[in-house]
């Protein structure tokens, strides 16, 4: 049996981000959440490109008063293999600031998947790992390394 696997970069910011206004958070596979305005009532305006190029903007109110996960956090879906509307990039804001010199926003997590997938296969070998078995079904991978 054959399945894709996403591979996966995370980053748990152990300490918060700030990001200013014009600035942009670097994530993988050459993709940037640019900070492109604060509004007065902290309401965000991000711009997410790819290798320099737009493809999506957004509005988040992550300072709003009784602000919800989801007016909290940046979610870019796509189609991935055969997965449609995957989440790929998720950036989660705890607060934004803003005066008359400067806006910024603060961000307390990242995650982000390829949207590259690739196939896993019994007896594929990824680095010191084999693949010994794949249960597309249950979900389960099963590597091992040489010793077992």
């Amino acid at each position: 049996m054959e399945v894709n696997l996403y591979l996966y970069y995370i980053s748990l910011c152990d300490t918060a981000i700030t990001v200013k206004k014009g600035e942009s958070i670097k994530l993988g596979e050459g993709y940037d959440l640019f900070l492109s305005g604060v509004n007065s009532d902290g309401q965000i305006y991000l711009e997410l490109q790819k290798d320099g190029k737009l493809v999506e903007e957004s509005f988040l109110a992550p300072s709003r008063d009784g602000a919800t996960m989801a007016d909290k956090t940046y979610y870019y879906r796509t189609n991935v293999g055969s997965q449609k509307g995957l989440v790929t990039i998720a950036v989660h804001f705890r607060s934004t600031y803003k005066d008359e010199e400067r806006a910024l926003a603060v961000v307390d997590g990242i995650w982000q998947i390829s949207d590259t997938p690739i196939d896993v296969r019994a007896d594929t070998q990824y680095g010191k790992m084999t693949v010994r078995s794949v249960d597309g079904n249950a979900g389960v991978i099963t590597m091992d390394n040489k010793d077992n």
